[in-house]
């Protein structure tokens, strides 16, 4: 019933905490199909890859970290799951900027204290690195944005960040969502990272198409272009 979630809720935190995602939707069972290959449909909607992530690796009232919280989505599933959600991003949208808290999570995690053992769940969407778009972000945001920075230390700033949340959280996994790009990111970040990889998923785009110039580059140095997005996830 509804007073037994709110007498569960309350036991487990205080609803300020963790602002208003807390206020459950209240609908415990997933309606999708549960997720049983390892390539989910080019249809899927970012609200669906955080659905299949709460179905296979989480339980109600577990935490999830979405330190890259963009438009909110990963809270409005929460809210729907019977999951918490901690929700930060550099640039919080100001309509919810009382469930989304500003933090710039390449310089500091979040401060959840004893919370992080409940954490199961850390997805990360952050900003996709591209060398077309590169010089544009970085003369409009600056250098200290992840879309701004040289590839390089974009990578290892990622690394740094699971790395680091590996430390905090005791249980569950980390995903990252990793777009395409001229490389393959996921390999380098994969390396950087140095963990065990729990899973990859490939999750194919509907409607990536790249320039001519792109092909013309990657077909006079025999390479291949990169036209899927990953699941990268770590078990801690």
């Amino acid at each position: 019933s509804q007073q037994r979630v709110e007498s569960i809720v309350k036991s487990l935190t205080n609803v300020s905490d963790f602002g208003e995602s807390l206020d459950f939707d209240r609908d415990r069972d997933f309606t999708v199909s549960a997720p049983v290959y390892d390539i989910w449909d080019a249809g899927d909607s970012m609200e669906l890859i955080v659905e299949n992530l709460l179905y296979l690796y989480t339980s109600p009232f577990d935490v999830v970290l979405d330190p890259f919280a963009g438009n909110g989505s990963t809270i409005d599933v929460c809210r729907r799951r019977l999951r918490r959600c901690y929700a930060s991003d550099l640039r919080p949208l100001p309509a919810r900027s009382n469930q989304i808290r500003q933090l710039n999570v390449v310089e500091s995690l979040p401060d959840l204290g004893e919370r992080w053992s409940e954490v199961s769940l850390t997805y990360l969407d952050p900003p996709c690195w591209s060398a077309a778009l590169h010089p544009a972000y970085s003369i409009r945001f600056g250098a200290e944005e992840l879309a701004g920075m040289p590839l390089e230390v974009y990578t290892a700033s990622l690394a740094a960040v699971i790395q680091n949340i590996a430390q905090k959280q005791s249980k569950g996994v980390i995903a990252i969502l990793v777009l395409p790009s001229e490389v393959d990111h996921s390999y380098q970040l994969m390396s950087a990272v140095g963990l065990e990889i729990e899973r990859r998923i490939i999750y194919p785009p509907e409607d990536l198409e790249w320039t001519l110039t792109q092909i013309d580059a990657a077909m006079g140095g025999r390479g291949l272009l990169n036209i899927k997005r990953e699941l990268l996830i770590w078990r801690v």
